[in-house]
């Protein structure tokens, strides 16, 4: 079974298929949706944009489960794999950008974990005067670093980080349990740790 759910106040009461606002510097919506399955199902959200043209404010799909951004001026679909709940926001408007970026550090825990391939790790940074530096490091059981990767220049929002389960001569590690720490520099700084299990 599988449902879609827009929060709005009780007072207001608008149709699904179309909203219409004053203009305004920014306007977000939130909405969820929900599945019952327990395997992860591929679904698809799908937008006409036809309506918005090239003269139109920035608008934005925030996929906040797995911390992905979509234009959907420049696209009109969104497919990702679902089970459970995933949660989004549509932002619109001129302060459109600003508006959606976090306003804490969210470091979800990797995922798949336990894992067989790679397995991903999605970061939120919030706003910020400069850029961020996101450093990977792995070890074994034993305390020893097996694996470090580092992403330089990255800017406030939503980014994906992914470990393919090798070591740093790109060999593929046996299945175990490995520790990791996340650390994230920038104006402000954070560490994040954890245990990864590969299959």
């Amino acid at each position: 079974m599988l449902s879609l759910a827009f929060e709005a106040p009780e007072e207001q009461s608008f149709s699904l298929k179309k909203d219409i606002r004053g203009l305004s510097n920014s306007e977000s919506w939130s909405f969820s949706l929900n599945h019952t399955a327990e395997l992860p199902k591929e679904e698809t959200l799908v937008w006409d944009n036809s309506y918005f043209g090239n003269d139109a404010p920035p608008i934005f799909l925030v996929d906040k489960t797995r911390f992905q951004v979509i234009d959907m001026r420049e696209q009109d679909s969104f497919t990702f794999e679902h089970s459970g709940k995933s949660e989004f926001e549509i932002f619109f408007g001129e302060l459109a950008l600003s508006a959606m970026l976090p306003e804490n550090f969210v470091i979800q825990r990797p995922y798949p974990n336990p894992f067989r391939f790679d397995t991903q790790f999605n970061i939120a940074l919030p706003t910020s005067t400069g850029d961020y530096t996101v450093s990977l490091r792995v070890f074994n059981s034993q305390g020893q670093l097996i694996h470090s990767q580092s992403v330089k220049e990255l800017k406030p929002g939503y980014h994906s980080l992914t470990w393919d389960g090798s070591n740093k001569f790109s060999d593929e590690l046996a299945p175990g349990m490995y520790a990791y720490t996340l650390q994230i520099n920038g104006e402000t700084s954070y560490t994040d740790a954890g245990h990864l299990v590969k299959n």
